[in-house]
């Protein structure tokens, strides 16, 4: 029996052994020394460019026509963000998530991150070209908002009025740029093909008026002054729109008999700013207090309450811009969504990096002149 007894334990032992040595460990894949530098580069590489775009600058395709001639629709701009500081992202789920579990009315706290920016070196100034989050009162996170390029027609703490178009702030004219455009009321002579005469002007955009070839449409004043020459043309003027019937203004009952080309006056806050919560105040504030400052203010026998309790003073949490489109008459600015608070802006537009014509040939699709070209020179102010 012990004989057997060793030969088992013998014989189990070399079977352990040998299983023991079959068992041996994968080989590693070797991947050549060239390769594995190569796709250490594209890692650093898209790493650094993930960097760029979320710090220092972006490119964004312009595809409306608010600010004409400035930037076209079909521009490439380039978006500096350390101009102003970076801003951090404020999303913290995606957007279809989102929708499924919030209401559309107001932004739940919990559905973005508290604003934050790192330091910049300047602030927006009056005449820069800023890319911004439309401000609108919407369920999406502020960064997630439809990009828009505008220019800032005043800062915080200014006060701003606009008389027969002519931006006024602190008693200051504001000089306008050589590419703003006004509509100007066309009349055109009986013998013009309407069409033909469009078309050689590159107008894209206007309204029918009453009458033969007549015609509500877009121009600089340097355009309408040639066409005031031109023996095409019967009569150009200026023309100033009236209040809108479906025009909704962001200011109260005060802003009902303002018009898009005299509007106002309207004090700018700046955070920390301190103002008398009485009627008027509530009534011009409300919206901006509500939907950017994030604060339930109600109004109950001439007294206001926040959140309930009594209030006779509110203070700012915000900065508070005030941007207008280039193409006056044909764009939705301040004038039509409010003032813009310093978190929806996500950098200063300088150049046009490529431009597409999207109604051309194939041949002519890019706008060469207008590739690498800074904001400055396409768009500069009359002043300059």
């Amino acid at each position: 029996m012990l004989g057997l007894f060793l030969f088992y334990l013998t014989f189990a032992g070399n079977s352990f052994y040998m299983t023991k040595k079959i068992r041996r460990p994968k080989p590693k894949a070797n991947i050549p020394s060239h390769w594995r530098e190569w796709l250490k580069a594209f890692i650093i590489a898209i790493g650094f460019l993930i960097i760029l775009r979320w710090f220092v600058f972006d490119l964004k395709t312009i595809s409306d026509s608010s600010m004409e001639k400035a930037i076209l629709a079909g521009d490439v701009v380039w978006v500096n963000k350390y101009q102003y500081g970076a801003r951090m992202p404020m999303r913290i789920l995606p957007k279809k998530w989102v929708d499924l579990f919030f209401t559309t009315d107001t932004l739940a706290p919990l559905r973005q991150l508290p604003y934050w920016r790192f330091p910049g070196y300047n602030q927006p100034m009056i005449n820069d070209v800023v890319l911004i989050n439309l401000p609108a009162y919407h369920q999406t996170a502020i960064d997630q908002r439809t990009p828009i390029a505008k220019r800032v027609a005043a800062q915080p703490g200014d006060e701003i009025i606009i008389k027969k178009g002519d931006i006024w702030v602190n008693n200051v004219k504001i000089p306008g740029t050589k590419t703003l455009q006004w509509s100007y009321e066309t009349e055109l002579k009986n013998d013009v093909v309407a069409e033909d005469f469009l078309t050689e002007y590159k107008i894209k955009e206007g309204s029918r008026a009453r009458g033969r070839n007549r015609f509500i449409l877009p121009f600089t004043e340097e355009t309408a002054d040639s066409l005031a020459r031109n023996h095409l043309v019967r009569r150009i003027e200026r023309h100033f729109p009236e209040k809108e019937k479906d025009f909704v203004y962001p200011f109260g009952d005060e802003a009902l008999k303002w018009t898009p080309d005299n509007y106002g006056p309207i004090k700018l806050p700046y955070k920390g700013m301190k103002i008398t919560m009485n009627p008027t105040n509530f009534d011009f504030y409300r919206y901006h207090i509500l939907y950017h400052e994030r604060q339930a203010i109600t109004i109950s026998n001439d007294s206001i309450f926040l959140e309930g309790k009594y209030m006779d003073t509110y203070t700012f949490k915000n900065d508070y811009y005030f941007m207008m489109g280039e193409n006056r008459h044909n764009t939705s600015d301040s004038r039509l969504w409010g003032m813009v608070p310093e978190s929806h802006i996500i950098g200063e537009v300088t150049g046009v990096f490529l431009s597409f014509d999207k109604d051309a040939g194939l041949l002519h699709k890019i706008r060469w002149k207008r590739c690498f070209t800074t904001i400055k020179k396409l768009s500069p102010v009359e002043s300059e």
